[in-house]
């Protein structure tokens, strides 16, 4: 890693309209003339999260704005989105690069919108860490940009060769075992918890993998399984609920605790805007009375996802009731429920009723999926078509991966363009999408028996290419 100066670029002050002569024809020049800008050089450093990333410190007067165009033989060129400039001083960020590879590093500044190659830099990435293994695609992949991977111990964006662009560890130099959440956000952040986070906070991560804050509930304890923030900085968060309750009559503990999960959207500042306590709406007989036998504890909802239906409203899943909710965001009152003991649907699904689900999305207007883990193999990607009128709900669309293909737990779906979808099927580890016709076009392998719990696609690593997504 060193600086270049192959295409330094010399700064000209250009002086005209100046005449030796006591008469002039035209009005008198400037008096405050704006100074010419004036480079002074630039440094590259690593990032400190991973060894795919860099910053380039840009120094010069009168510069509104840099950028970076990262390139290397046998790849396309990586274009930065502008950076502006704070005083002196830029600092772009080089993201995207592959592991162990050596990089010129164009320096571009932009004053008055003028842009100009001001230097050429010199950087070589480092080694993957050994948790990364090697990846390898098959088929065509549907949808454009990163594949964003949630697996222990941190998360991974991989391109559509299988190759490794970008990732993030445990911040705190440890191991986040067995379980980790990893998303991406439309503030341009991600945000990383594992399963030593449960019922503590979201870790906050920015476009270099550095931990920049927290997230979580106000006054209660946060579940790690899905975090949701906004354009704005707000954010939508699951949250623990214990409430102690007399289990004896239901063949429990006579000091027995059920665990509600509550949804709450926190403002930018931290403060409570929203909160739907499911111990408001729910009832102890929505689900399998056996649960209660013989135990002291119920986590009798335990919500694990949360998506925004095409009008708005809020849908989560709730992995212990078999059910997905349709929330008013403004009233806070439940439109339907969807599968489970209280459904306000009919379910069509020629195969079985959708079982312990995960990662509910809106597809379009009146159609959803989700993952149905079952209690039994196999677990499947469906889709199912809404009508409100007549409160049936249709499966239209089912993949399954092989018959005897099971995640107890876990995973992920996501709508893709053209109506695909990508579904990572949990501690299976097999990350797959599937077209419209809910078949399989793309399969990423290698990952067999690792847990990602969460997958789904980024259009960029930088953050201002990833707002409002």
């Amino acid at each position: 890693m060193k600086d270049g100066s192959s295409r330094w670029l010399p700064v000209l002050v250009l002086v005209g309209g100046l005449a030796a002569c006591s008469e002039t024809t035209g009005p008198d020049p400037d008096p405050d003339p704006e100074p010419e800008p004036v480079y002074i050089g630039s440094t590259v450093a690593p990032g400190t999260a991973n060894v795919l990333s860099a910053v380039v410190t840009v120094n010069g007067t009168g510069f509104d704005e840099a950028s970076l165009v990262i390139r290397t033989a046998g790849e396309a060129d990586i274009e930065s989105p502008p950076y502006p400039f704070d005083g002196d001083f830029a600092h772009p960020a080089a993201l995207g690069m592959l592991a162990e590879t050596t990089y010129d590093i164009d320096v571009l500044v932009t004053a008055g919108g003028v842009t100009t190659v001001a230097q050429t830099l010199s950087f070589t990435t480092g080694a993957l860490p050994d948790w990364i293994p090697p990846l390898t695609p098959v088929g065509t992949a549907i949808g454009d940009g990163l594949l964003l991977l949630a697996m222990p111990p941190g998360g991974i964006a991989v391109d559509n060769q299988g190759r490794v662009r970008w990732y993030v560890g445990d911040p705190d130099g440890g191991v986040l075992l067995f379980l980790t959440s990893l998303s991406s956000h439309a503030n341009g952040e991600y945000t990383l918890s594992g399963l030593q986070d449960h019922l503590r906070l979201h870790r906050s991560i920015n476009e270099l993998g550095e931990v920049v804050g927290n997230r979580g509930c106000v006054d209660r304890d946060t579940r790690f399984h899905e975090i949701r923030v906004l354009a704005d900085g707000s954010h939508w968060v699951l949250c623990q609920n214990p409430v102690p309750t007399d289990l004896s009559s239901r063949g429990g503990s006579v000091d027995g605790t059920v665990i509600w999960t509550t949804v709450q959207r926190v403002g930018s500042d931290g403060t409570l805007e929203f909160e739907f306590n499911t111990a408001d709406h729910f009832s102890l007989d929505d689900i399998d009375q056996s649960v209660f036998v013989g135990v002291a504890q119920v986590n009798l909802t335990h919500g694990n996802a949360i998506a925004f239906d095409t009008d708005g409203n809020l849908l989560v899943t709730w992995r212990s009731l078999n059910e997905v909710t349709k929330i008013d965001v403004t009233t806070g009152q439940v439109i339907w429920r969807l599968g489970g003991l209280a459904s306000s649907f009919t379910v069509v699904d020629g195969t079985r009723a959708f079982e312990r689900p995960h990662g509910v999305r809106a597809v379009g207007p009146g159609l959803i999926q989700l993952l149905d883990n079952g209690e039994t193999s196999p677990s499947r990607l469906v889709r199912y078509s809404l009508d409100e009128n007549t409160m049936v709900a249709t499966r239209v669309l089912e993949f399954i991966t092989a018959e005897n293909s099971f995640t107890s737990t876990g995973g992920s779906t996501e709508v893709l363009p053209g109506n695909g979808a990508l579904v990572s099927f949990g501690v299976e580890g097999k990350i797959v999408e599937v077209d419209a016709a809910g078949q399989e076009v793309f399969d990423l392998t290698g990952l067999e028996g690792t847990y990602v719990f969460r997958a789904s696609r980024i259009p960029s690593l930088y953050a201002s290419e990833r707002t409002g997504i």
